[in-house]
């Protein structure tokens, strides 16, 4: 097994098992390629979605994203939401999850982000303590 490589999402990851890996995430069925790419190239560059993806031999076995939002508050601040964190199954507790934390962590605070929040199930919050995350009031949500 070679290292853990987390990058920027493309084109390509299409085919080395993104939508496996986000199916061990949520239903998460394989959007056309077209569909895909085009989304893509939306995001890329500007400056408020980052997808990233962990990589190894090729292969892609984690992904997440951070978005970033305005404020009002914080003198129009900014606030990075980190989303979507999966790791394949058999690379969890191999460090892949922490690196691509990081990684966000990282690009929020380099964007002048003032926190990054994220939402989670309880029996993943001692990962996220790990890596600095605080508990901090209660998620809600409507769904529609």
């Amino acid at each position: 097994m070679g290292a853990f490589k987390v990058r920027y999402m493309e084109s390509g990851d299409y085919d080395r098992g993104l939508f496996e890996v986000l199916q061990q995430l949520t239903a998460s069925p394989k959007v056309e390629r077209q569909v895909f790419e085009k989304l893509l190239e939306e995001v890329k560059g500007d400056g408020y979605y980052h997808w990233m993806v962990v990589e190894v031999d090729g292969l892609v076995v984690g992904c997440g994203s951070l978005v970033v939002e305005r404020k009002l508050i914080h003198s129009c601040g900014l606030v990075g939401h980190v989303e979507d964190i999966v790791v394949d199954e058999s690379f969890r507790g191999k460090g892949a999850g922490k690196a691509l934390l990081e990684k966000l962590s990282g690009k929020a605070k380099e964007v002048g982000c003032y926190k990054a929040t994220l939402d989670c199930q309880d029996d993943r919050v001692p990962f996220y303590e790990k890596c600095n995350y605080k508990r901090r009031g209660a998620q809600m949500a409507l769904y529609f």
